[in-house]
């Protein structure tokens, strides 16, 4: 490449393993020098590298959250590592939080248990524990609508605003665990009542295949982090059991969200 005054300039390609490497070594420094922010040409002698290679690093993980920069100058560590850390297949660490106290509850009240998130829009299981009765149901690992679930409700009873009407503008309206509601501003009054009552039933069950189900929230640092769910054949849903189910489950959310918020 040749300049305007007829110099020729050879452009540096650093192979893209050299580049991921980089972007790991200040990833972690980053990380471990938490206590201040880092400075361009600390880093840049961490790596190596001229401060202006550095930058063009620094400048890109800015761009994407994993860094950002710091009001007094330097870069600290941005947003992204923690929404990686607590989205999709990352979330392992509800699945180890939770999974004594699902095993409890299922000993306890005997009933198929789950703990489950949602990803784009879609219902996803991240944990389930069967119950020893002989008379069980199966329950889906993915369901492509939330409202078709007490769990998926109670997500989306957790949405804001905006997030809801995101979901309304690519999701029409097909009915929901409440068969009388047949709009979504009917809907959105029943998602309040979630809201408000910390629970979701589902009781379109009927017969000897139907099937019941409940959902309680879990939270970290008071936001929705997952979703405890519970279901059971309708010939076991009279009132008796299904309120000692509720009580259970909503006692093991609590006892969740405790531990999650002590992680």
């Amino acid at each position: 490449e040749t300049d305007a005054g007829g110099t020729e300039h050879v452009e540096e390609t650093v192979p893209m393993i050299q580049v991921l490497e980089r972007f790991a070594k200040i990833m972690n420094h980053v990380s471990a020098h938490d206590e201040a922010p880092c400075r361009l040409r600390d880093l840049a002698a961490m790596l190596g590298v001229s401060p202006s290679a550095c930058a063009n690093i620094v400048s890109s993980m800015v761009k994407l959250g994993y860094l950002e920069s710091a009001e007094q100058g330097g870069y600290r560590l941005g947003p992204t590592p923690s929404l990686l850390v607590r989205s999709g297949a990352y979330k392992q660490y509800i699945v180890q939080t939770a999974a004594p106290f699902l095993e409890e509850l299922v000993r306890r009240i005997n009933e198929n248990c789950l703990i489950v998130t949602h990803s784009d829009g879609k219902r996803v299981v991240l944990l389930t524990r069967k119950s020893s009765r002989e008379l069980q149901l199966n329950e889906p690992l993915m369901t492509e609508n939330l409202m078709h679930t007490a769990t998926g409700c109670v997500m989306l009873a957790h949405m804001s605003g905006e997030e809801l009407e995101r979901y309304e503008s690519v999701q029409p309206f097909t009915g929901s665990i409440f068969p009388a509601v047949t709009s979504w501003s009917g809907f959105r009054a029943k998602l309040a009542g979630i809201r408000r009552d910390g629970i979701a039933f589902d009781n379109r069950g009927v017969g000897l295949d139907g099937r019941r189900a409940l959902a309680v929230p879990v939270y970290r640092d008071g936001e929705l982090e997952c979703v405890l769910g519970c279901w059971y054949p309708t010939v076991r849903a009279n009132p008796k059991h299904r309120a000692c189910i509720a009580l259970n489950c909503r006692k093991t959310a609590g006892r969740i969200s405790a531990a999650l918020d002590a992680l």
